[in-house]
């Protein structure tokens, strides 16, 4: 549907994989688990709509299948009346299942990786570490 296209700016290229999630969850019914395990990826971000739902939801499950759960705080977003679900969300996620990070912190730790080591290397060392 027109709500679930991607932006322009972070249109997957043809040899990306692409997730289509039909629940909540984005490892329930889908091939996630088994796409990040095969190549190595051990910690998600999450960013999304409706914190409270299908943000927590996933990064719940990641969290059960042992993967390191990182949430940008301002990345995740709810409509209006929802703001109070969605801040409990962050306080929940935060103390239970990952790490709640502001994403200019989150680009800080992807930047020094990428000038620490040359750049085929660096976008190998994020991926698998699922940056």
């Amino acid at each position: 549907t027109w709500g679930g296209d991607f932006v322009a700016a972070l249109k997957p290229l043809e040899s990306e994989p692409v997730v289509v999630k039909h629940r909540y969850s984005a490892f329930v019914d889908t091939r996630l688990d088994l796409l990040l395990r095969s190549n190595g990826i051990r910690t998600v971000i999450l960013p999304g709509v409706a914190t409270h739902c299908c943000v927590e939801s996933t990064a719940r499950d990641a969290a059960m299948r042992d993967y390191y759960v990182v949430v940008p705080e301002d990345g995740v977003a709810v409509r209006g009346k929802q703001r109070p679900l969605h801040e409990a969300s962050l306080e929940v996620l935060g103390t239970y299942f990952g790490l709640v990070a502001p994403l200019r912190d989150i680009e800080t730790v992807w930047a020094t990786c990428m000038a620490a080591t040359p750049r085929d290397e660096a976008l190998k060392s994020a991926a698998k570490i699922g940056i």
